[in-house]
């Protein structure tokens, strides 16, 4: 057992691997093989046991990152280091899980693998961070098959290739290889077929601004007039850009609350004629359960002059309200109870979730809006839109690899959906992506710069995007179809062995 312990260790090692900072998506099409060894002729509990070690290595190292964020907020060493594991051992859970089918036939593993998944990313505290298929981001040609299959399609096929091959392996045949390499090697030559093919659409300058803006003045009102020169610099640099994307909270205050915002807002959109997207925080009245309103705080993304693109002089302002929070950053579950043992609870949260989808329009700009940690989430990106944009602070996570992997996801995403995509980031790294999910340009973390380049608007998204997701509906069935064989098998045991 101690072996199969190191196998399971190994396996999450390897996963790590696949994601920032190691950055060697190669390695997620190997990384599950001594897993499934480790499995091999085991108890159901013993899976279980193994399945919950094996993903608490892997979510625990892919999400280390957290340990320097609470670290940097003044809690102890011991608590930052609980709160990984903590973290690592909730995703775990659904690893556990999925050991019991270790042993099932390659394509079984595989949907259940998806099933399960999806399931974690559905959870109401739950932000499905390093899923399989965001590995491969680094690797265009095998992203495009998700403009067709959808992204968890990838997530299937590193599973049932990291399944056949222990099944040859075990058996010494080469046999049980030929579907998973088939469909691998199809995989490849579509997405090189469609990665050479050009792009199409019209073109419009797009700018990506990195203010660099450290946390400790963020929010710091000593250095609010030095924030706003910093966004009337970026914005005058990006005067000749059709859209321009700040990064989340850009801007210093409640914009609908400070006096002061309401002036700074109004001179931004007579220095930058042309639309301009800015993460700011809202005050929203909410009908409450007795009938009057009450206000709340939330996250949103604020279009500035978006009849401006048109050709106009009159445009409204448009918003999006973000609709699914970041637990304990945003949003603190049972925040009471715990702010008396964690004192750094008590200073987080406050924010409520949007309630509706959104797609801002800015002329021929149908933008899909997606702050933070939303991008991590593939529902969130579907709308008729164009264009995606994610704007983001991840300068809470220091010089970690937080920001690379968030990226991960939205190259995926770009690619799923076949829409260009604009990464904003405080302190980077920011990128401008194209609807093949390739970079067009990206920044270095921890630098005050802006970038604009050329970006193709496609006439419409993938297929993907317009219809429904191909691979969750034949995992369900599959895994259906799985279950009802193993409980076939099951009962029909329990009656061979029953007394006659």
């Amino acid at each position: 057992m101690s072996f199969s312990v190191l196998l399971c260790i190994l396996s999450g090692a390897l996963y790590w691997a696949a994601f920032p900072p190691a950055g060697l998506g190669f390695a997620a099409w190997f990384a599950l093989i001594p897993f499934f060894f480790a499995c091999k002729n085991k108890k159901p509990k013993q899976k279980i046991l193994l399945g919950f070690i094996g993903g608490t290595t892997a979510f625990s190292l892919n999400l280390y990152w957290l340990y320097p964020t609470i670290r940097a907020t003044g809690e102890s060493a011991l608590l930052s280091f609980s709160a990984v594991l903590l973290t690592g051992a909730f995703f775990a859970l659904f690893t556990a899980l999925w050991a019991l089918v270790s042993e099932e036939r390659s394509v079984f593993a595989a949907a259940s693998g998806v099933i399960l998944s999806w399931i974690g990313s559905r959870m109401l505290w739950s932000v499905p961070w390093c899923p399989l298929y965001a590995s491969q981001a680094s690797y265009p040609a095998m992203l495009q098959i998700c403009s067709i299959a959808g992204p968890y399609f990838l997530t299937f096929l590193i599973i049932y290739a990291n399944h056949s091959f222990y099944r040859a392996l075990s058996v010494r045949k080469v046999r049980p290889l030929i579907p998973a390499v088939s469909l691998m090697a199809l995989t490849l030559f579509f997405g090189i077929y469609k990665t050479g093919l050009p792009l199409s659409g019209k073109e419009y300058d797009v700018c990506a601004v990195q203010p660099n803006v450290s946390q400790d003045i963020k929010w710091d009102s000593g250095h609010v007039e030095a924030v706003k020169d910093k966004i009337r610099l970026f914005t005058a640099a990006s005067i000749g850009a059709d859209l321009s994307v700040f990064p989340e909270a850009v801007l210093p205050g409640v914009i609908n609350h400070d006096a002061d915002m309401r002036v700074f807002i109004s001179e931004l959109e007579r220095m930058k004629k042309k639309p301009s997207v800015l993460g700011a925080a809202f005050y929203d009245l909410e009908e409450d359960k007795k009938g009057g309103y009450r206000r709340v705080l939330k996250n949103s993304a604020l279009l500035l002059n978006p009849s401006q693109a048109a050709g106009k002089l009159d445009g409204a302002r448009q918003f999006y309200f973000k609709r699914k929070l970041v637990p304990f950053g945003e949003f603190v579950p049972f925040g009471e109870f715990l702010g008396r043992f964690i004192k750094v609870i008590n200073t987080l949260g406050g924010f409520e979730a949007g309630k509706d989808a959104v797609i801002l329009k800015a002329g021929d700009f149908r933008i899909v809006p997606l702050i933070c940690s939303e991008s991590v989430y593939p529902g969130l990106w579907r709308g008729d839109g164009n264009i995606a944009l994610n704007i983001t602070n991840d300068a809470w996570f220091g010089k970690t690899a937080a920001a690379e992997q968030h990226l991960a996801h939205v190259i995926a995403g770009a690619a799923s959906f076949g829409l260009p995509a604009v990464f904003a980031n405080n302190t980077g790294p920011s990128a401008l992506i194209d609807s093949r999910g390739r970079l067009i340009r990206v920044s270095r973390s921890f630098e005050e710069c802006s970038f604009t380049d050329k970006i193709l608007l496609p006439g419409r998204g993938s297929f993907y995007g317009r219809n429904f997701d191909i691979t969750l509906t034949a995992s369900f069935a599959l895994s259906a179809y799985a279950l009802l064989m193993i409980l076939r098998r099951r009962f029909k045991w329990i009656k061979i062995c029953s007394p006659r």
